[in-house]
């Protein structure tokens, strides 16, 4: 074979290497991404049709927590986007009365080279419950927590009861409304 023709074979496999916790992490150069994917430091759960672009989720439970640690109207903070994950965790964030919650623990977080996570809104929860299985069986090879039933909460607030914000439930895909006092399971996501 000439160089040419190993230039090419060689760009259409993946590129391995390993990362600092060992795990071996692919990705995929000129075919694009697929779902359940391991790379761009979580497991690719949404792909847009060019399959360049997409979102992660990240390989473990950021933990059991509060979506607010205020349940009142003092916490009103204008997340109403269904779609607009990242924007919703920057308006919980930025609200004067807010100081630890799922959405914080999100945003605070570098992992895998990456800053910009975020808790999802409805919508993309609701993506990472229609693949959850390919993105659990990588989370299983990877050494991850698969996502299992838990309730997750999304970035997600109630514009007509202030005390509640939504979140779904990965036993049965419902979305649901919870008390923002209450503790739920939350995970972290970024665009990429």
């Amino acid at each position: 074979m000439n160089t040419n023709t190993l230039k090419m074979l060689a760009s259409m496999f993946f590129l391995f290497y390993l990362v600092p916790t060992g795990i071996t992490q692919h990705i995929i150069e000129s075919s694009g991404y697929a779902i359940g994917d391991y790379a761009q430091g979580g497991v690719v759960f949404y792909v847009d049709p060019s399959g360049k672009h997409g979102k992660v989720v990240y390989a473990h439970q950021m933990g059991f927590i509060r979506w607010s640690e205020v349940n009142s109207n003092y916490n009103y903070s204008r997340s109403w986007s269904p779609t607009n994950g990242a924007g919703n965790t920057s308006a919980i964030i930025q609200n004067p009365n807010h100081l630890i919650s799922a959405a914080s623990l999100c945003a605070q977080m570098a992992y895998g080279g990456y800053d910009d996570w975020y808790l999802p809104s409805t919508e993309e929860l609701s993506d990472l419950y229609q693949t959850r299985t390919l993105v659990d069986q990588t989370l299983n090879t990877i050494g991850g927590e698969p996502l299992g039933t838990h309730t997750y909460w999304s970035s997600l607030e109630s514009n007509s009861n202030f005390e509640k914000a939504y979140a779904l439930k990965f036993f049965d895909g419902i979305i649901a409304l919870g008390s923002k006092d209450g503790f739920g399971n939350t995970r972290a996501i970024r665009s990429f």
